[in-house]
């Protein structure tokens, strides 16, 4: 009975090893997830506090100057009158929707530099898949709808996170992607790529580096919002010279 009950204990320490041993060896990215999804969170209120910034600081002295265009040119002519009031209310609809667009491209970047500690392993993994396409294409890419057709990011994320990413991050991915040189950085390692003295996975290192240096240096420096303090003034002072001169 003794001997019985040994071998049960003896079974159980092996199973609750293996169990810390499994646990051990399992990733943690719980952490990540929830801290990726409060960034998620954090950010979808950042972008709308300054989509709101952006359409009050253009649309209300755009709107003001409307106002003006219609008690000036009101008094004229049909035709003539709303010749003018049209040319200043596009002059002001083109400025404020370029200004969202520059917005949300820098909401697209800053989202980025914030989700970019968490795609290491993806763009790890999309270099890996360009090498794979140019190492069976015979070390060529003829262009970059070929990268596009080999990568399918949500596929990647589920096979290398083990879930979908919120698209706020796919989206980002994306728009960075769709944007990279890959081209000139295989050119740099067309000797590498041919002589075959390098394997796959350091080609697909090379890449990485190469890459990364990229997104940092020409996405990230420099991305801000400053650009409001000379495009509205900019916007304003157009739209008063072609009130005067606009005869």
């Amino acid at each position: 009975m003794s001997t019985k009950n040994t071998k049960n204990n003896e079974g159980y320490k092996l199973n609750e090893q293996s169990d810390s041993i499994y646990m051990e060896q399992e990733p943690d990215t719980s952490f990540s997830f929830n801290q990726l999804f409060k960034d998620a969170g954090k950010q979808s209120l950042k972008a709308l506090k300054w989509f709101l910034i952006v359409l009050l600081s253009f649309g209300f002295p755009n709107i003001i100057l409307f106002i003006v265009s219609i008690l000036k040119y009101g008094s004229r002519p049909f035709g003539e009158s709303s010749l003018c009031i049209i040319i200043i209310l596009l002059t002001g609809l083109c400025f404020t929707f370029f200004a969202l667009y520059i917005t949300y491209k820098y909401l697209l970047i800053d989202t980025l530099s914030i989700a970019y500690q968490y795609l290491t392993p993806l763009f790890k993994k999309i270099c890996v898949k360009i090498i794979d396409k140019v190492i069976s294409g015979g070390n060529r890419l003829t262009g970059r709808h070929d990268i596009e057709k080999t990568l399918n990011v949500g596929s990647l994320m589920i096979e290398v996170y083990g879930k979908q990413l919120p698209s706020y991050v796919r989206k980002s991915v994306i728009f960075i992607l769709n944007r990279v040189p890959f081209n000139d950085f295989l050119f740099n390692m067309q000797d590498d790529l041919k002589s075959g003295r390098k394997d796959s996975r350091t080609l697909s290192e090379m890449l990485y580096l190469q890459l990364d240096s990229y997104i940092i240096n020409t996405f990230f420096k420099g991305n801000s919002m400053k650009w409001m303090f000379w495009f509205l003034p900019l916007n304003i002072i157009i739209q008063v010279i072609l009130l005067i001169f606009i005869k």
